[in-house]
């Protein structure tokens, strides 16, 4: 599931807002989720997404609550492997270490987090740089598809990032010092040929398993906005058209 780009659309629908983005960047031992897991907070305590099976959030949220209030960001391990504490998780995944990047984040119009979710939203890559430090609030961001970049850039760091395979990694910059690099991917793309009644059913399926939804009907009185709400596209084409035109995979 593509949490990151639904947080995006949390934070950027709410302009002038203060949340905390957690981020899993370390894990040792069994954990519930892996690095790269994700969830959000926002200011009045509301949740988005998880990062345990319950173990952890809980704890977290002080902090998380903690970083907006005071506009910094801080690096968390929670250490689930003691067999003495058998309230944090013996049999749930969650007996393993894990460090958490707790980081603020401000949301305001034209910023580069809406940069970030239009890119995806449009089924571009993009490699992210983002400073652990928080004497350093820097984001540097790369679209892998256009070359365009955004953010605090700098064709150095730009270019040993551009180098980056890994989903998530941390590099120790000579002047930032600890950096999060992570890759982030677009939504899956999920085509259906037919905009027929049954058709509702599998797009709000589909959606619900975060595929970016395209339906291909000729007849525009279905293919249709009205009958579709939550479809990313519409193609009103004959499927024999629509497969001509267009190269599968798209990338």
């Amino acid at each position: 599931m593509n949490n990151f780009l639904n947080f995006l659309n949390v934070i950027n629908q709410q302009p002038y807002k203060e949340f905390s983005l957690v981020t899993v960047i370390k894990v040792q031992g069994s954990a519930y989720r892996h690095e790269g897991a994700k969830m959000l907070f926002r200011r009045d305590g509301k949740r988005f997404g998880t990062i345990s099976a319950g173990c952890l959030e809980e704890d977290l949220s002080y902090y998380a609550l903690e970083v907006i209030k005071n506009k910094k960001s801080k690096v968390l391990t929670y250490d689930l492997r003691a067999e003495h504490d058998a309230l944090w998780g013996q049999g749930a995944g969650c007996n393993g270490a894990i460090t958490v990047f707790i980081e603020y984040v401000y949301s305001h119009t034209d910023n580069v987090w809406l940069k970030m979710e239009n890119a995806l939203d449009q089924g571009q890559r993009l490699l992210c740089s983002r400073s652990i430090d928080s004497s350093f609030n820097r984001i540097e961001v790369i679209n892998k598809d256009t070359g365009v970049c955004f953010g605090n850039t700098t064709q150095q760091s730009l270019s040993f990032r551009a180098a980056q395979e890994k989903k998530l990694n941390i590099y120790h910059q000579e002047i930032y010092g600890e950096v999060l690099i992570e890759n982030f991917e677009p939504k899956n793309n999920l085509y259906i040929f037919g905009a027929g009644p049954d058709v509702n059913a599998v797009v709000d399926l589909a959606v619900q398993l975060d595929f970016s939804v395209t339906i291909i009907d000729p007849r525009s009185d279905l293919c249709h906005k009205n009958n579709f709400p939550r479809a990313h596209t519409l193609v009103i084409q004959h499927p024999e058209t629509f497969l001509h035109d267009n190269r599968f995979p798209p990338r």
